[in-house]
């Protein structure tokens, strides 16, 4: 009996340190797998005075979008179409994302002709109405012409807020993952 449970706790022992070798090879090749990262964020704006533009993001598909910090985009004022990149950190998967245009009280309307998802291999460019389909105005800091693209902030007790879109989350979260497959 008692060879028997040796012979047992040698199978065992050989089994389980097995098992945690192939994980870890597994769980290497998922890390090193640069195609379902999202890498970047591109607007095609017109934006008439200087600005600095901010995308938020989420991690966990939801959107409290305080949980990581945005990343912030200096944008010079021009008079015609400009893009604008954010570069997004290696470990984002699967985010929802808020688009923060800009922080100039003076600012005028911003249009936006699209937004350009590029996410491993695969490039997602939304124009026009499209837009909107994925993301919704903050309609307590701006109004949207969703024909046009264009953005105004909203004026409310003497203050003018600057634009944001949310993520409408269920068409958002669709389009990423369609593009990390």
């Amino acid at each position: 009996m008692k060879n028997y449970l040796f012979l047992l706790l040698i199978a065992t022992c050989i089994s389980l340190s097995g098992c945690r070798g192939e994980n870890q090879e597994l769980h290497s090749k998922d890390v090193g797998q640069k195609e379902s990262q999202l890498d970047k964020i591109i607007l095609d704006v017109v934006v008439n005075k200087d600005d600095n533009f901010s995308l938020y993001y989420t991690t966990d598909g939801s959107i409290d979008f305080k949980q990581t910090n945005p990343i912030w985009v200096p944008v010079q004022g021009k008079k015609e179409v400009q893009q604008v990149t954010f570069e997004l950190p290696e470990d984002v998967h699967l985010p929802q994302l808020r688009l923060d245009f800009g922080t100039n009280k003076e600012q005028e309307d911003i249009i936006l002709k699209a937004v350009t998802i590029v996410y491993g291999q695969k490039i997602r460019t939304l124009k026009g109405p499209e837009v909107f389909r994925h993301f919704r105005p903050d309609y307590t800091r701006c109004k949207a012409n969703r024909s046009t693209g264009t953005l105004k902030g909203i004026v409310r007790g003497g203050v003018k807020f600057s634009p944001s879109l949310y993520p409408n989350e269920k068409v958002l979260a669709k389009l990423m993952l369609e593009l990390s497959q």
